[in-house]
């Protein structure tokens, strides 16, 4: 499976598991970060889709800049991006081990 179909999944997975639309996904994905963590819902709709991927220095930044499931979205993420990172969160352990 390619890397970003897998990114998809684990974006969706999140999203579907909070049962919230795109944009409210967003609002709660950037709530209480400074503005280089903030994103469109539209850059989450495209992550979604696999239109594009999560730029690497964003999911580094939420690892070091939250401690709450934004940090195991974006060490799962990383885990789909690359063999090297293992996936923490449940929802990455299953989509990326399963």
């Amino acid at each position: 499976m390619k890397k970003k179909s897998k990114l998809a999944m684990i974006v969706r997975r999140y999203r579907a598991e909070m049962g919230v639309s795109v944009r409210k996904f967003t609002e709660v994905l950037t709530m209480g970060l400074d503005d280089y963590g903030k994103v469109s819902f539209v850059s989450v709709n495209y992550w979604e889709n696999g239109k594009n991927g999560i730029r690497y220095e964003y999911l580094m930044y939420l690892v070091e800049n939250t401690n709450d499931w934004r940090h195991e979205f974006a060490l799962d993420c990383l885990a789909a991006r690359a063999d090297f990172y293992s996936p923490v969160g449940e929802i990455g352990r299953v989509l990326l081990d399963g």
